[in-house]
């Protein structure tokens, strides 16, 4: 495994999704397949754009769309502001019934990636991406932790493609029917990304040994949120 140094894009658009009762899956996919998403790569400053459905059952929103995005601030530029501004009235409507919509800003904090992979790191997608997000009392402890072990170990799990890691710029609840105290619960500060093509990782011992380490175990005491999931590849674009 070897840190990547090439340059890469530096922020990440992060887009969690729930449907809800009054959109179809069908409905919602053909809006974001073939509309809202192709809409963005347009922008000057996005790079990719990636879809995933919920491997599995789990607690987080069904649906997760990312985007590589040359900063946070391309988010600011008037190519960006001007997707709203110009919305079709299909787009509003479905904005509107959505359960959930949830838009996060990201700065790039490191990125790993097999050594001899080949290609740029950037071009590496995994049929999986394993989402942590977590906040915590001592973030140098975990930076440390993840810069020399954790990722050196979670490398050695069977089908494990590359990592990367972000801090939280910003959060925003776009749209959806969620409950006050959802709406006002600070967004957790630290996300991970690990692409996998093997939907087992969490039962292999490679990554229950990374995960019980005394450098690990001390740093998980600090932790006062960690939620994860783990989201199957639905399309790239």
């Amino acid at each position: 495994m070897s840190k990547v140094s090439e340059p890469l894009p530096n922020g990440l658009l992060f887009v969690y999704g729930e449907t809800g009762s009054e959109v179809t899956e069908t409905e919602f996919n053909h809006w974001y397949d073939d509309e809202h998403a192709p809409a963005r790569i347009t922008v000057p400053g996005f790079h990719s754009a990636l879809r995933y459905k919920l491997h599995g059952d789990g607690k987080l929103p069904k649906w997760l769309a990312i985007y590589d995005i040359d900063s946070p601030d391309t988010l600011k530029t008037q190519a960006y502001q001007d997707l709203s501004k110009n919305s079709t009235a299909e787009e509003k409507s479905i904005i509107s019934r959505l359960e959930h919509l949830h838009r996060r800003r990201y700065e790039r904090l490191s990125s790993w990636t097999k050594s001899g992979k080949g290609g740029l790191e950037k071009e590496i997608v995994g049929k999986y991406v394993l989402v942590v997000t977590l906040e915590t009392t001592d973030p140098d402890a975990l930076n440390k932790a993840y810069e020399e072990e954790h990722m050196e170990l979670l490398s050695r799990v069977p089908g494990w493609l590359r990592a990367r890691r972000y801090q939280l710029v910003d959060g925003i609840h776009l749209a959806g029917r969620t409950p006050e105290e959802v709406k006002n619960k600070p967004t957790a500060k630290f996300l991970a990304l690990y692409d996998f093509d093997n939907p087992d990782i969490v039962q292999t011992k490679e990554l229950q040994t990374a995960i019980t380490t005394p450098v690990w175990k001390a740093v998980e005491k600090t932790f006062t949120e960690m939620d994860l999931g783990i989201y199957e590849l639905h399309k790239q674009f």
